[in-house]
């Protein structure tokens, strides 16, 4: 009997527009009746996945910047796991080598060490790499409202900053993709540090210990529910780390190749609320 749901968000449980679907809240909201409990396990920052879960009533604990936080669902921070800040100056120092554009996500903000004009222009221009059905000028008013990298500050002197912060994790792009995988190598020199790739122009790091499934698994420990009583639920490859703990692991149709052969089940795509209709076929049911 499954007694903990775990989602990924972007390309799991978001539709298109950056919403949670009618269905998705149905079924979810059915599963907490029943004493299921229900957490959204992303790579974003708390302040970041609350606006959306509080837009669509729903109430739950979150597992945020890969696994560098688990939140019950008052809000209250249960486990944590930060990016040292002598870490965090060593991911610095390889990313400017490589020119790559990358921003600084703490606890309480985020941060560029350059313009965070130039930041912004190179996350929109990624995008448009993606998608060239949009205008540059459209791109940036869809993200302005559904992404941190607007909400970002300056800081010139990071050396005395990031000591006072508590660093949730660095994420890096560049529709240069050479750039990105020259960035793994010499990550993998780093001590403390884990890396990954949501997607083949980004890499995100964290502190090693923090990882979607670790936490996760301590967090269920903590609530008394083993391993096969959890099912989780992703696309891509910051959710390997849940699928490879836990054997009740869901991907999304639109997911990874590589995730695929690795989940248990295949539910519809993202925008088919996939996520719902595989809480009514493997929970519910």
């Amino acid at each position: 009997m499954i007694k903990l749901i775990a989602s990924d968000m972007d390309g799991t449980l978001l539709d298109g527009n950056g919403g949670i679907s009618p269905y998705n809240v149905e079924m979810i909201n059915e599963a907490k009746k029943r004493g299921i409990h229900f957490v959204i396990a992303s790579g974003r920052a708390y302040t970041d996945i609350l606006p959306v879960t509080q837009q669509h009533g729903v109430e739950c604990a979150c597992v945020t910047g890969n696994g560098a936080e688990y939140i019950d669902e008052k809000g209250e921070l249960i486990s944590s796991c930060y990016l040292g800040a002598k870490e965090a100056i060593g991911v610095i120092e390889i990313l400017k080598a490589l020119d790559i554009k990358f921003m600084i996500y703490t606890t309480d903000n985020r941060y560029s060490i350059e313009a965070v004009e130039n930041v912004q222009d190179a996350f929109i221009q990624r995008s448009l790499h993606k998608d060239k059905t949009q205008t540059y000028e459209e791109v940036k008013e869809r993200l302005k409202t559904r992404h941190s990298i607007f909400r970002m500050e300056e800081v010139e002197d990071y050396h005395s900053l990031l000591p006072t912060k508590k660093i949730i994790k660095i994420e890096a792009f560049d529709i240069d993709t050479s750039k990105i995988e020259e960035a793994k190598k010499r990550l993998s020199a780093l001590g403390n540090v884990a890396y990954l790739s949501s997607f083949p122009d980004n890499v995100e790091i964290t502190h090693s210990d923090a990882t979607k499934g670790k936490i996760l698994l301590k967090a269920a420990t903590l609530l008394g529910i083993k391993e096969d009583e959890v099912m989780v639920l992703g696309d891509s490859f910051n959710d390997l780390s849940m699928f490879e703990l836990f054997e009740n692991s869901v991907v999304m149709a639109n997911g990874e190749e590589e995730v695929k052969k690795v989940a248990k089940y295949i539910t519809e795509a993202y925008d088919e609320d996939g996520v719902g209709k595989a809480i009514k076929r493997w929970v519910l049911e």
